[in-house]
């Protein structure tokens, strides 16, 4: 259907989103933390200790940071508790209608 069909893309949206902004997170990281590479010839080069900093930062750092900026973001989600409730209620509401006008009941 037509809104499976929504959903799907949707998906498919935010997933390409989230790894194409992980990739430049990534990058932007490394890059001010002065990662060294491997070349061809050493394969194991010692890294600055802003290297192994960034490194830290991206794999509990980071996360860790998203997830404070989540849990304030979804504080100022207002759909709950009466207004929760109330919503419910009219849709309710508009289904009863909708069933009466169409002859269902």
């Amino acid at each position: 259907t037509r809104r499976e069909g929504l959903y799907f893309g949707m998906n498919g949206l935010v997933i390409r989103l989230a790894f194409t902004v992980q990739g430049m997170i990534t990058a932007v990281i490394l890059t001010l933390s002065r990662y060294v590479a491997p070349t061809e010839g050493v394969l194991y080069p010692e890294q600055p200790l802003t290297a192994v900093w960034g490194l830290r930062f991206m794999i509990a750092g980071f996360p860790a940071l998203a997830l404070v900026v989540a849990y304030f973001l979804l504080g100022k989600y207002t759909l709950h508790d009466e207004k929760l409730a109330k919503m419910r209620t009219a849709v309710s509401h508009l289904h009863a209608q909708k069933r009466e006008n169409l002859g269902l009941d």
